[in-house]
């Protein structure tokens, strides 16, 4: 059975606005699309004001479909506290955007950068609650484990994706004043890179991290000589592929 409560934080014309959205399409975000918006405000030819209208819009339509799969959890799930919690700031996220439906101005955009910078913070503790919840459901009652198991499948391959457009929109536009970016937003994840160099410096990491012999790695006819197990890295940044051949780690 469906949670019948669990719509209590709307109202029901709020519900029923919710429920419009459920009828678009999630739009399917590429790396092609992130890296061309990044060399947009590189070459300082991205439209601000229209990036944030965008990003509002797209993020606004899978906060929605996100709130269905609330909406549709058993009642037994949706009275878990962890659930509940999480759906609350679904409803805290939605809310937002609908207050903030209107960016004309610079300000308003300021304004929605501000706000899904607080967005994206409080979300950091998704992960843990989620997979507090499964256990003590399942606990509970072992029936639930498929239902909630495709719940979270759908629930964290949106997850990416909003993620990726939301950081992307707070990286490459201009914060107010005094803003701190997010966590991993910070760190500029979403920057440009060379596919060779970041397959070059995969390779260094996984020799430091793990044992192995040293073997060189080959990229477009330079060479890393970072330890790595005997495997060899080739790229090509103009097919923008990456290939890795895996080999045993044996003398030679």
């Amino acid at each position: 059975m469906a949670s019948t409560g669990g719509a209590r934080g709307f109202n029901l014309a709020t519900l029923r606005r919710v429920r419009k959205l459920w009828g678009k399409n999630v739009k399917r975000i590429s790396l092609s699309d992130l890296k061309a918006r990044s060399s947009a405000q590189h070459n300082g030819d991205i439209n601000y004001q229209q990036e944030a209208r965008l990003t509002h819009s797209e993020l606004k339509v899978r906060i929605a479909h996100r709130l269905k799969d609330f909406l549709f959890l058993p009642y037994k799930a949706m009275a878990h506290p962890s659930v509940r919690s999480l759906y609350d700031k679904y409803c805290s996220a939605y809310a937002l955007h609908e207050q903030l439906s209107d960016i004309t101005s610079e300000d308003d955009a300021l304004q929605y950068w501000s706000a899904l910078a607080h967005i994206l913070e409080g979300h950091g503790d998704v992960t843990r609650l989620l997979g507090h919840s499964r256990q003590q459901l399942v606990a509970l009652d072992p029936h639930l484990g498929s239902v909630f198991d495709s719940f979270l499948d759908r629930f964290f391959v949106s997850r990416i994706g909003t993620h990726l457009l939301g950081a992307s929109f707070l990286q490459h536009c201009p914060a107010p004043q005094g803003a701190k970016k997010p966590a991993g937003v910070a760190m500029g994840v979403l920057q440009p890179t060379n596919p060779a160099n970041f397959i070059r410096d995969l390779a260094g990491s996984l020799g430091v991290s793990g044992e192995g012999y040293s073997a060189p790695v080959s990229i477009n006819g330079a060479t890393c000589t970072d330890p790595v197990c005997a495997s060899t890295f080739t790229c090509d940044p103009s097919g923008g592929f990456a290939k890795f051949n895996g080999g045993d780690c044996s003398d030679g």
